[in-house]
């Protein structure tokens, strides 16, 4: 590292063993020149947030990702390596690297009546543009470029069941980057809606859900012609305690360390709380890391904590017997007709 620019930098081998990520293709990190007054120029123009993803490697992108947020101080050097990886015809800020590599996401669904999908989709955005501006980071539809149709036609209750229930990830978690998902909703006659109490044994209420519901599709016979919807209630109760496990203690071997954690700043200036560290002075040079930091404002405040483990709790055998779970499962029979809808649904940049 006896390049000037890079002075007082660890060499990427030091950081990249420590969050996993070793990106030798690209080269060394050279610190970012960083302008007080940068704005985003024409950034927005030429690479606009929704277009980023085909700017750069994704799968690159996807890693780079996943160590900013579970290593917050490793930032400072992922920012100008993802600078290195966008095309060079777009300029790509350093402000703007640092948003898109931290931004965050929400889930949207949005339901528009009609049979022209792409009309659909372009109204749904344009409206969500009105409603929540066009800035970029709204965490709606207004982030999306483009659609793709995931199913065959659903009936409304199956439609709602795959987006805000138990199907939402059949198809894996949607790229915040990516095509939002679509699915066409058809006209429906409900022909039965009716609950059915059910008694199973598992080990938690969300295992009590999915056996309860697995049990009344298996053995429930329906109308001919019929599309069948199986939905368990959100709150099972445990009627029937099981056993108890047996859990040993020990006095913890382990020594004392210190944490720190921030009551009022943002993502972008907090320490990783996952970090210990062995001596007072060390967590006040991560918590001067994060300081600098343009994310960082007067006002930040970051707590150092000790930390003394007292005991080491240990699981030694699980319970013999199970508990006892009541859950309500929702049965619905729709007769299906011609499509008159869609549902857009998935994550967006937030």
């Amino acid at each position: 590292m006896g390049n000037k620019r890079n002075a007082g930098w660890p060499a990427p081998e030091d950081w990249c063993k420590t969050t996993g990520f070793c990106p030798s293709d690209i080269g060394n990190p050279t610190p970012p020149q960083r302008d007080p007054d940068e704005e985003w120029m024409d950034t927005m123009d030429q690479a606009e947030h929704s277009e980023m993803g085909d700017l750069l490697n994704r799968d690159l992108l996807a890693e780079m990702q996943k160590v900013a947020h579970a290593h917050p101080e490793t930032r400072k050097y992922l920012v100008p390596l993802l600078r290195k990886t966008a095309n060079q015809d777009v300029k790509v800020t350093e402000r703007v690297a640092t948003r898109y590599l931290t931004a965050g996401a929400s889930d949207f669904a949005v339901f528009m009546k009609g049979t022209n999908a792409k009309k659909l989709f372009s109204d749904a955005v344009q409206d969500a543009r009105y409603e929540s501006g066009s800035g970029g980071y709204t965490g709606t539809i207004a982030e999306k470029s483009g659609f793709r149709i995931i199913s065959e036609p659903k009936t409304r209750t199956q439609a709602e069941e795959i987006v805000w229930g138990s199907g939402r990830y059949n198809n894996g978690n949607n790229d915040k980057w990516g095509d939002a998902w679509a699915i066409p909703v058809a006209k429906s006659k409900v022909v039965m809606d009716k609950v059915k109490v059910m008694r199973v044994k598992a080990k938690n209420g969300d295992e009590a859900r999915e056996k309860a519901v697995e049990f009344v599709k298996a053995n429930f016979k329906g109308r001919k012609g019929a599309v069948q919807t199986f939905k368990a209630g959100h709150s099972p109760e445990m009627v029937v305690p099981g056993g108890v496990p047996t859990v040993d203690s020990a006095k913890s071997s382990e020594r004392p360390y210190y944490q720190v954690a921030t009551s009022n700043g943002g993502f972008g200036v907090q320490v990783n709380q996952a970090l210990k560290f062995a001596k007072p002075g060390d967590a006040v040079k991560a918590i001067q890391e994060v300081a600098k930091t343009p994310q960082a404002e007067v006002g930040n405040e970051w707590f150092v904590y000790q930390i003394v483990p007292k005991a080491t709790l240990k699981l030694t055998k699980k319970a013999a017997k199970l508990p006892t779970w009541e859950v309500k499962v929702q049965i619905v029979q729709e007769m299906m007709g011609k499509v008159e809808g869609y549902y857009f649904y998935g994550m967006a940049s937030s």
